[in-house]
Order: C-alpha cells, then structure tokens, then sequence
C-alpha cells in the first residue's frame, strides 16, 4: 500500500448478526445480517470516516466457504455505483443498503443454512492522498452447527405458543370486528331510521283488494324491513237508512301485506275475502333498515 499512512485501526468493519451470535442453526436462526462498512456503523461521528481516502472505487463482501475459493457474494463499484449487485451464492439474500462514497453495503438472508457459513471478507478499495490504490479488508466468520434433539423441541414449543398467540389474536380481533358491527347495526337501527304510522283500507264487501300508498317520512338508504299490524276492523256490520246497525251471518276474513316496499314507501295491500264484508281496516306500520 505505498503512499498509504493508514494504520491497522483504520480497517473497515465487517459486522455479522445472526441473532446475536455468528452461528448459523436451521432452523432456529430466521436471518443473517452481514454489513461491509468504512465507517463504523455504531458510530454516529462523521470524523470516523477514513480520511486517507480520497475516492472509494468499490465495495465487496466475499465469501470463501469450507473448501472452496474466496467468491464475491456483493457489491457495488464506481462503474454502477447506484447498482449493488448480489451473485447466486446466497440463496434467499437482499441488499438491505448501500453507499459507495461511505464504503458501505449491507445483505440480509432469509433462513439461513449450511451454505451460507463460512468466512465473510469485507473489502473497500480506493485511492488515497496519493492516489495509490488502496484495499482494506477485514474478516469474520459465520459457523454452522446441526441442531440437537434439544433445539428443535425448544424450537417447536416456540411454534406452538406462537401459533396460540396468534389464535388469541385473531379470536380477539373477530371479536372486535363482531362488536363493531353490533355497535354499527345498532346505530342504523336507532330511534331515528325507526320510522311508523298508519293507514285507513276500505275493502268493501266480497273478495278484492283495496291499495293505499304509504310513504316514509324520510328516505332510507337502502330498501328497509315493513311490518304490520292491524289496529282494528270493522266488519260484519251495516247501517240502514234509518240508523243504527244491522247484522248479518257474512264473515271477516282479510290479508294485508306491504307490498313493492322501496327506500321512500311503500304500497299498504288490505285484502278481503268472499262473504266478507269489512267497512274499514285501520292498519298500524312500523319500518326498520335492513341489517
């Protein structure tokens, strides 16, 4: 490194965290955490930046697994410096970050296994005052170790009470669903949707249908439920020319329904029957919204 002044403090860092550890056990440890960088990434003083450089050209973390040569696993380089690219090497691996100009790249992998321990290379290359091409490197290593009988009880006991938690979450969650929707139909089922009155059918005598239109006081949003009731009848009963009433043997039978209800009204129906003979239907309505 002729020109360099930099001293062996100076290197860069090469962080690992899988979980607090650097060893890799599937399928306990969920991620791995590998960060290449100039600067000490638990360092918030921008001085720590390495002065001696004057241009950085690239940044690589390398890998060189159990028998096999050091490989480039990421990086990002003065040619494409707003593109990092990753090889295969690291499957289920992402670039988290990066920056040239600090000397800095970070790569999460998912799931991490046997093929990803190993020892990392953190390099930066670039030129100094001098303008001499300069390369740092620092090094840390990712083991593997099998999971024991253990482990993997300790691993699945977590499964499970994750998955209970989870069900008590989503028991919790249907109930305050079902609550808000409770409190929702009980708000469109308030006093003010409630909406009644009634109406006056004069069927007559013999079977026909007598129809009066009905209409809300204000509009419902959607078609609502109508039930009825009737008040009450007058039947079986005529008045002569001369007064008072008279009584035949004819019969009272009658219907009423609500008939072609819409969001503004809807048609009263009163129907008699044969040999009936009803003067006047006083029938009480009551409208409520759907649910």
């Amino acid at each position: 490194m002729a020109g360099s002044s930099l001293g062996e403090d100076r290197k860069p860092q090469m962080e690992i965290d899988v979980e607090d550890t650097t060893n890799i056990v599937p399928p306990l440890t969920q991620s791995l955490s590998l960060t290449c960088s100039l600067v000490p990434a638990t360092s918030s003083d921008p001085n720590d930046k390495k002065a001696d450089f004057v241009s950085i050209t690239a940044v690589y973390i390398t890998l060189k697994a159990p028998g096999k040569t050091d490989k480039d696993v990421a990086k990002v380089t003065s040619f494409k410096p707003d593109q990092p690219t990753l090889s295969d090497l690291l499957p289920r691996a992402t670039i988290l970050g990066f920056d040239l100009s600090d000397g800095f790249i970070k790569v999460g992998v998912a799931e991490p296994d046997s093929q990803h321990a190993g020892e990392y290379t953190c390099k930066v290359v670039g030129l100094n005052t001098a303008e001499d091409t300069v390369t740092l490197t620092h090094k840390a290593t990712v083991q593997y170790t099998a999971p024991d009988v253990g482990d993997l009880a300790d691993y699945i006991h977590t499964l499970e009470l994750q998955l209970e938690e989870k069900d008590a979450s989503q028991d919790t969650e249907m109930k305050r669903k079902n609550q808000k929707q409770d409190t929702e139909i009980n708000k469109r089922v308030s006093k003010a949707d409630i909406q009644q009155g009634y109406g006056f059918c004069y069927p007559g005598t013999g079977e026909r249908d007598n129809y009066v239109q009905i209409n809300f006081p204000h509009r419902y949003s959607k078609v609502p439920n109508v039930f009825l009731s009737t008040r009450h009848i007058f039947g079986n009963a005529a008045y002569n020319p001369d007064g008072g009433r008279t009584d035949d043997d004819t019969g009272s039978e009658y219907y009423i329904n609500a008939d072609q209800v819409t969001q503004t009204g809807f048609r009263l129906r009163c129907r008699v029957y044969k040999y009936s003979y009803i003067n006047e239907m006083s029938v009480y309505w009551i409208a409520f919204p759907s649910p």
